[in-house]
């Protein structure tokens, strides 16, 4: 059985990005094959097949939020609903929200132009009745980035919009939270989120923001929101 494991960093370090940090950079990235410092941070479940392998990380790493690269699976081979339901139970929706990409001005005080690149998807973990594990209803959150708008009109990658990063939360119970502190950040890594490493020969090592910059607001075809 493969193990995932999750290297440790110092105490404090939490792993908290924005959405648009998440969709701009993380999956963006991901999606068209470019090297990213993703791997000791977001893992690569199927978190829609079995619930078991993403529920024993959150044991071994005592994590209150992790994220899982996953790839959606059709409920039939040309229909568009994705299959949700896993062994044990079902990701329900709650809502929809639309992720946007922020250009400012000089003085970073005022939102000059915004583009939709992707959405987020808010779930909540159903058990099957009489499942096994005793998980109680609500006690799993998820949130489901995917590329959106345009990220993916002028996509060349055959069903990108079945890549997502997938962040899922246990909830606490109201004590706990206020015993344990904010200890919402999800995994282990980064101090605000989107931490470059100084700068390398290799250029092709670190996704460059102004690829998707020039893509998102230089493309003669986009149109503002």
């Amino acid at each position: 059985m493969e193990r995932h494991q999750l290297p440790a960093l110092p105490p404090g370090y939490r792993f908290a990005p924005t959405d648009e940090e998440i969709v701009a950079h993380y999956l963006y990235n991901k999606v068209h094959g470019r090297p990213v410092s993703t791997s000791a941070v977001i893992d690569n479940i199927d978190v829609y097949r079995d619930e078991n392998v993403w529920i024993r990380i959150f044991e071994r790493t005592g994590e209150n939020a992790l994220y899982f690269f996953t790839t959606l699976k059709k409920k039939t081979e040309n229909g568009v609903q994705v299959e949700r339901e896993t062994n044990c139970g079902t990701w329900r929706s709650q809502k929809n929200t639309r992720i946007y990409r922020h250009r400012y001005n000089k003085t970073g005080d005022k939102i000059i132009k915004k583009q939709h690149i992707g959405s987020r998807r808010n779930f909540t973990y159903v058990p099957k009745e009489g499942s096994r594990g005793g998980v109680i209803k609500g006690t799993w959150v998820m949130h489901e980035y995917r590329l959106d708008g345009i990220s993916i009109s002028n996509a060349r990658i055959n069903n990108i919009g079945d890549y997502v990063i997938c962040r899922i939360k246990k909830k606490q119970p109201k004590r706990e939270e206020l015993m344990s502190g904010d200890n919402d950040g999800p995994v282990r890594n980064s101090m605000s989120g989107l931490v470059q490493p100084p700068p390398s020969n290799n250029t092709s090592e670190w996704f460059n923001v102004q690829d998707l910059e020039k893509i998102l607001f230089d493309s003669s075809t986009a149109n503002d929101e």
